[in-house]
C-alpha cells in the first residue's frame, strides 16, 4: 500500500479512503518516524474524516489517541468534515474585501499620484 501524503515544513496531511486505511497509514507513519528518530506530537495532531463518524484514532500500547475534529486548517485552507468549500470561499472573499477596504483610502485619495497607486 502507498501512503499518500502532502508535506510542507512540519505539516503533514495524509489522504485515506476509509477509516481502516487511515489506521494502517497511522501505524506505518509512526513506525517510519521511529526509524528516523522522530516522535508524533499527539497534542497537536488531529484528523478530519470527510463524511465519516466522529471517532478517535487509538495509538498502540495505550500511548494516547489522535482526536477527530470537524474542521482543520492546513496551509491556510479550511478542510471540513462535510467536504463543503463554501465557508472557505466566503472567508477568502471576506479577506479580499477587507484588504480592498484598507486600500480604499489610498486608491481614492486625489492627493496620491497615479504612479503611487499603480505601485500599491
Amino acid at each position: 500500500m502507498t501512503i499518500y501524503s502532502m508535506l510542507f515544513a512540519n505539516d503533514q496531511l495524509l489522504n485515506a479512503q476509509d477509516y481502516e486505511d487511515l489506521e494502517y497509514m497511522k501505524r506505518k507513519l509512526i513506525d517510519k518516524y521511529e526509524l528516523w528518530g522522530l516522535k508524533l506530537n499527539i497534542k497537536i495532531t488531529k484528523y478530519v474524516a470527510i463524511g465519516d463518524t466522529l471517532r478517535n484514532l487509538e495509538l498502540e500500547d495505550g500511548k494516547g489517541k489522535i482526536s477527530h475534529v470537524s474542521e482543520y486548517v492546513y496551509l491556510g485552507v479550511r478542510i471540513t468534515k462535510d467536504g463543503n468549500h463554501e465557508a472557505e470561499i466566503n472567508d477568502r472573499i471576506n479577506k479580499g474585501r477587507a484588504a480592498i477596504s484598507k486600500l480604499n483610502s489610498i486608491l481614492w485619495d486625489r492627493n496620491v499620484t497615479s504612479k503611487t497607486k499603480t505601485h500599491v
